[in-house]
């Protein structure tokens, strides 16, 4: 039941749900897997939904949607910072799905922080830079030395993190996805008309 309600964030299809729908369980699974604004979405229209779970779906729809407003304003500010020193740039995962529209509503995705990935050789000048224009080191006793992505920076003003990637996947799964083929066929793309790229939709998938 919850995979049908969620096919509508696909094709937008308002096919009928059944009726005397297990709404906590169905709210609980997905949450579980992350997609609760989503099926609150996908649900929003439907009648006689008792009262107060439309009340909550649609409370953690309007919150992701400001929240991932936030994100996009932190993107957009990284951004300019890297193309005002020639930094190219890829969003990936979460933060490519902003750029690309890819939902019918902003606040549909869930997004942890913001994932970009810059040349190898740029990458600490990247986050100098960042360190520079609003961002700082976020406290951790993990060590990145060896990681795909430096250590996180967070916005001073905003509390949104950014992890700068050197590399597109773990060592262990560049087989599968190099990051030299990443920046061979990244596709330009914009956000808050600010330029940067992103995967093309095969590596994405």
């Amino acid at each position: 039941m919850l995979c049908d309600a969620l096919r509508r964030c696909i094709d937008n299809n308002k096919t009928a749900l059944p009726g005397n729908l297990p709404w906590e369980e169905m709210t609980l699974l997905s949450s579980h897997h992350f997609v609760t604004p989503a099926f609150a979405w996908a649900v929003q229209d439907v009648p006689d939904s008792p009262p107060a779970m439309r009340d909550f779906l649609g409370a953690v729809l309007t919150l992701n949607r400001e929240r991932n407003r936030k994100i996009e304003k932190t993107l957009i500010s990284a951004l300019q910072t890297w193309n005002s020193e020639a930094i190219p740039s890829i969003l990936l995962k979460g933060a490519a799905s902003l750029a690309g529209n890819l939902y019918p509503d902003p606040g549909m995705r869930i997004l942890g922080d913001i994932d970009v990935l810059v040349p190898a050789d740029r990458a600490e000048e990247a986050a100098q830079l960042l360190n520079e224009n609003g961002f700082e080191p976020i406290p951790s006793e993990n060590d990145f030395s060896g990681h795909h992505h430096l250590a996180p920076l967070r916005h001073r003003g905003l509390g949104i993190a950014i992890e700068i990637h050197h590399h597109a996947l773990y060592a262990d799964c560049r087989n599968l996805l190099s990051t030299d083929s990443v920046w061979r066929a990244a596709q330009p793309c914009s956000i808050g008309g600010v330029e940067t790229q992103s995967l093309n939709p095969t590596m994405q998938f």
